[in-house]
This record gives structure tokens, sequence and C-alpha cells, in this order.
């Protein structure tokens, strides 16, 4: 790799890392919004079919492993960090022409860092959006950080499919 390869590579991870970063805050800035201007367990309805409320979430999706004991919550977070260090070496590891790849990962690592910090300094994870429409409700609550990982996880899997090493003919 030479000078001005190196040079580009930095430059898309630091211009990725920035759009982490301000992924990030934005989720953080909801959130922090949402705990001082919305009570818990309301619902306000700001369109038709989405409600904001304010919720905790000691779990993780769909509130899995939410009991409450430390070591579920030690595990959780330690899962997490574990999760967001494999994403920031994917992160520079990324040929800096795969901006897809960067995309994906950049949307997973903003979510997780913001669901990061709610467990560290709230010990849970605060969501506030809820859809439910002409009868049908989504069966949880969740927050900006949550879809910025489902989009993430959604296009580096549609992404891994289309450059998969499995080719049918070759079974």
């Amino acid at each position: 790799m030479n000078y001005t390869q190196v040079k580009n590579l930095t430059f898309h991870y630091l211009k990725y890392l920035t759009v982490v970063l301000f992924l990030a805050v934005v989720d953080q800035l909801l959130k922090h919004w949402v705990l001082f201007s919305i009570p818990e367990q309301s619902f306000n309805e700001v369109f038709p079919g989405v409600f904001l409320t304010n919720a905790f979430n000691q779990g993780v999706a769909f509130s899995l492993f939410s009991d409450g004991l430390a070591v579920t919550r030690f595990l959780i977070i330690t899962a997490t960090i574990s999760i967001n260090i494999v994403l920031l070496y994917a992160l520079g590891c990324i040929s800096y022409e795969d901006n897809y790849y960067f995309l994906s990962i950049t949307l997973l690592l903003s979510g997780g860092i913001s669901n990061l910090l709610d467990r560290l300094f709230y010990g849970a994870v605060l969501d506030y959006i809820h859809i439910s429409y002409a009868g049908f409700s989504w069966p949880t609550i969740f927050n900006f950080a949550d879809i910025c990982i489902c989009l993430g996880g959604i296009l580096l899997f549609f992404l891994s499919r289309k450059h998969s090493l499995y080719q049918p003919n070759n079974l």
C-alpha cells in the first residue's frame, strides 16, 4: 500500500467515524429530550400510528435478558463493547472503495455506541418510538439507534450475500 492509498483510507475512515459519532449524538439528543419531556409509560401520537413514549429496556431486543441482575447487565455491556471493537476493527479493514460496507458498519457502530452509552449511564436503554395503527401494534418500543442497527445489519446481510464465496454450482 502506497502513501496515497493510506491517506485515502485514513480520510475515509475518519469520515465514517465522524458519521458514527454524529448519528450516536443525534440519538443521545433525542433520548435526552424524551427523558425530560415525556412522562414514563405515556404515549404521545406525533403522526398517525407513530407514538413517542419513555420506556427503559434493561434487556436486548424484544426485552430478552431483562431480568435486572447485575451479572446479566455486565454480560450485555461486555458483549456490546466487544462487538463495537470488532466493528471498529472491521471499519479499518474495509477498502476505501467499498462505500456500502462502510455505511453498514457505520450504522451498526453508531447504534451500538449510543445504546452502550445508555447502558453505562442508566443501566438500561431508553426506547421512545412505538408503532401502532389500525389494530396493528409493533411488539416492541425502539429508538433511533435500533433503527441504525437494523438498517446496518440488513445492508451488511445483502452485501455479504452479493459478495459471497458460496456458489450453488460449486457443490
